[in-house]
């Protein structure tokens, strides 16, 4: 009688779960508005004001030696492994879609660890990136854009950070915070943890999902596009950094071969506003939470959902008309 029980709350809140996830959906498509005043649309880069004969030729030189180029992203609320597809989903993908459309070369999105990612770009088998923090400079060894996409900071644990903290005072020591050895999140979130914490560098999110499993490390901190690795199924608690911080990444390469595309990108952003890539992102958000959703659900859940998906057997809700959406 108590497996029943647990087997119908569980049922109930799987159910709760899609009804949240289908708000959220219908918020990303209330969100989306008509392009800003002025702003203007290119049919190639060749059409973007500014655009030098130098940086077509260098462009197109590239295109008839490069049948594809490499866009290289973690896996991330932006860049995710669909199983049911076999292929890659998000935003990182529909932007590449654009890029191919924009600069008539194929920018093909691969997912990788971050140290694979970051080695990749530096040996230049990997042309570009759009995990790069919009901090980084020439000087750090990047050629990049200003923003493409804009994360909060959130901290990610296995007990939620109140019950964390209590727990690492209990035991009178320092509380451990892991950062991807590389990333722009410790240099954000550090000056707000104090001289009592202690900071660990990690070099991929396998080596960060275990460290945290193990204990060896109480938090991480990190973009808020790890939903897809931690996500809260498997008993991770993601809460948002206060105060509340952002952490801005960029369209980039590490090779200076490839830096017109980049000068070109930004002379479009300039040109154009970034509507459109806003409104990418909120398409690409809307596919993460389909996904989700259909992680989330069964067969049973399915078969519900098909019962109840027309106008006379839809299943009838009461909502304050004064909340949102």
């Amino acid at each position: 009688m108590s497996s029943l029980k647990n087997k119908k709350i569980q049922s109930a809140a799987q159910l709760l779960l899609a009804a949240l996830l289908l708000f959220q959906l219908a918020a990303c498509a209330a969100r989306r508005g008509a392009p800003a005043a002025g702003s203007e649309e290119y049919a190639t880069f060749r059409d973007v004001p500014g655009v030098t004969a130098d940086e077509i030729a260098a462009i197109e030189e590239i295109s008839a030696q490069s049948a594809v180029l490499l866009y290289g992203m973690t896996s991330s609320t932006e860049c995710f492994f669909d199983n049911a597809s076999n292929s890659n989903k998000g935003y990182a993908v529909l932007f590449c879609k654009w890029l191919t459309d924009f600069f008539g070369v194929r920018f093909r999105p691969n997912i990788y660890e971050w140290d694979v990612l970051m080695r990749g770009l530096d040996s230049g088998e990997i042309q570009f990136s759009g995990d790069i923090s919009s901090r980084m400079t020439a000087a750090d060894g990047f050629y990049s854009t200003d923003a493409i996409a804009e994360r909060r900071i959130v901290f990610v644990s296995s007990d939620g950070m109140t019950m964390t903290r209590r727990r690492v005072e209990n035991d009178n020591r320092q509380m451990r915070y892991g950062f991807l050895k590389g990333a722009s999140a410790y240099e954000i979130v550090a000056p707000y943890l104090g001289e009592d914490a202690e900071f660990v560098e990690i070099s991929d999110y396998v080596d960060m999902r275990q460290k945290l499993m193990l204990g060896q490390i109480d938090a991480l901190a990190m973009d808020e596009t790890v939903d897809v690795i931690f996500p809260p199924d498997d008993n991770f608690v993601t809460e948002t950094f206060e105060p509340i911080a952002f952490n801005s990444v960029s369209m980039a390469t590490a090779d200076e071969r490839y830096a017109p595309f980049i000068s070109v990108l930004q002379k479009y952003l300039d040109a154009a506003g970034t509507y459109k890539l806003r409104d990418m992102y909120e398409d690409g958000r809307t596919v993460y939470l389909q996904y989700r959703l259909h992680q989330r659900l069964g067969d049973a859940h399915f078969s519900y959902i098909d019962a109840h998906a027309t106008a006379e057997t839809a299943v009838r809700i009461a909502i304050d008309r004064d909340d949102y959406p």
